[in-house]
């Protein structure tokens, strides 16, 4: 298949729409997939009880992260999803505020007035330390890895785990093993990260050791109430360990734990990462936005004021160019898989349980039945409480098993960008191929040369 060669299957997904309409079906590798074209259909398949997760990506995750919610589906994906939920509340979201804004910062020191940067290099930097702060409450060192020479092995290994998924996204499994892709292949090469990880939850398990019984038995009696306030702070590791102490039984082993965070970073790093070039890409080829862009930034915050979490409402402008980028160039448009629990019609179909079903989100964000003129950029398209048709947008997905991190994901990406574009303006280096590709992700993943600049 020409696209698939040339990574650009979310091409492929859209000529697929254009030509079939509502609904299609392919075969990718050995696999027959349904792919749906449609907003008020791709709606129903999300949310509804009728159709699950399908394990098509959760198979992408042996080895890596099969026992986090990225790799589960059914019974255990909603058992651990309802104990990382409160991981992700507004206490929480405030320490990934301060940690995305303290990352950029970080960042633009290395910048200095002007350089040219491999810029998802440095966005990747920036996700990572703000995911290890949320997940384990410490920084991993990613931005100051930035001028290493070599990345230390716990950061290489989480890179690769990113890359082993990427691989096997266009190698049919049977081949896995052959390729070095396979499950123990997956563990080895990853092993380093793994013990990082281990250690830091052997630490927390001594704190929970450390802890008088009575006051466990405290906690376990705690009204709700109380209980939000007790952990205002806690980590995704102290949240999946406290099930563990207060019930007095396993309920997350280690390996749990260590994928749960792995699943994070996978997750949460990469896609905001990429969703922030798309924008500085933007930037650099429509001045006319960056520049509205820049004069609300400098309004909002005059000359020496600071992007802080409470500041987040007042850039309204820079909420449509960020909402226009992931409807061009969504980082995960095809992460929506679902198979149906029971025979099931779709677009006039049926639909069978073990039956592969993918929401084509890439052709819904352009499709003109509900977009104008949806090829182009257009972030004023947004304004005045703009409301896109229902399933027409789904940056995130929808329904049970949509993007868990979608509202720090969100968060995150506003406050990065709302910083750097506080001090800086963009341009494209010459001299390179501008290439989107996609494997498990779409966007600028072959590198990308960024020249930034002092504003003045």
């Amino acid at each position: 298949m020409p696209y698939s060669k040339r990574k650009k299957s979310h091409e492929y997904f859209i000529y697929l729409a254009n030509k079939y309409g509502r609904i299609a079906r392919l075969v990718v590798g050995t696999e027959p997939l349904i792919l749906i074209n449609d907003a008020a259909e791709a709606k129903k398949v999300l949310v509804s009880p009728d159709f699950e997760k399908s394990t098509r990506l959760p198979r992408l995750m042996i080895g890596l992260a099969d026992h986090g919610i990225a790799g589960l589906v059914g019974e255990e994906h909603r058992r651990h999803r309802k104990y990382l939920l409160p991981a992700l509340g507004p206490n929480h979201l405030k320490i990934a505020a301060q940690a995305s804004v303290d990352a950029t910062h970080k960042v633009m020191s290395q910048w200095g007035l002007h350089a040219t940067v491999d810029f998802l290099k440095c966005m990747n930097a920036i996700t990572t330390d703000v995911i290890a702060r949320v997940t384990l409450g410490q920084d991993v060192n990613a931005v100051a890895a930035l001028q290493l020479d070599e990345l230390p092995p716990h950061l290489r290994d989480l890179s690769l785990v990113t890359e082993i998924i990427a691989a096997r996204t266009y190698i049919p499994e049977i081949l896995w093993k052959p390729n070095g892709l396979a499950k123990q292949d997956a563990i080895e090469k990853t092993k380093s990260v793994r013990l990082f990880l281990q250690t830091i939850i052997d630490k927390r398990k001594k704190d929970w050791n450390d802890m008088d019984p009575n006051e466990r038995i405290r906690f376990s009696t705690m009204s709700q109430d109380e209980k939000l306030r007790a952990t205002a702070n806690w980590t995704l590791v102290d949240r999946l360990l406290s099930a563990n102490y207060c019930l007095g039984k396993t309920i997350f082993d280690d390996r749990d734990i260590s994928d749960e965070v792995c699943s994070f970073f996978q997750g949460g790093t990469d896609t905001t990462a990429l969703s922030l070039t798309t924008l500085v890409v933007f930037m650099a080829r429509y001045p006319n936005v960056a520049q509205k862009v820049y004069d609300e930034i400098d309004m909002v915050l005059g000359k020496d004021g600071i992007v802080t979490y409470d500041s987040l409402s007042r850039f309204r402008y820079l909420e449509c160019v960020i909402k226009e980028t992931m409807r061009l160039e969504n980082a995960a448009s095809a992460t929506q898989y679902r198979t149906p629990s029971k025979q099931s019609i779709v677009c006039g179909y049926k639909i069978y349980p073990g039956d592969a079903v993918v929401v084509n989100t890439i052709a819904l964000h352009r499709n003109p039945l509900y977009w104008d003129h949806p090829d182009e950029f257009k972030p004023e398209r947004w304004a005045d409480g703009f409301v896109p048709t229902p399933g027409s947008y789904l940056p995130f997905g929808d329904g049970g098993a949509n993007c868990i991190g979608q509202r720090l994901a969100m968060l995150e990406t506003r406050l990065v960008a709302a910083t750097m574009l506080q001090h800086y303006q963009f341009d494209i280096a010459p001299g390179q191929k501008v290439n989107i590709i996609s494997s498990a992700t779409v966007g600028y993943k072959s590198g990308l040369k960024i020249i930034v600049k002092r504003r003045n």
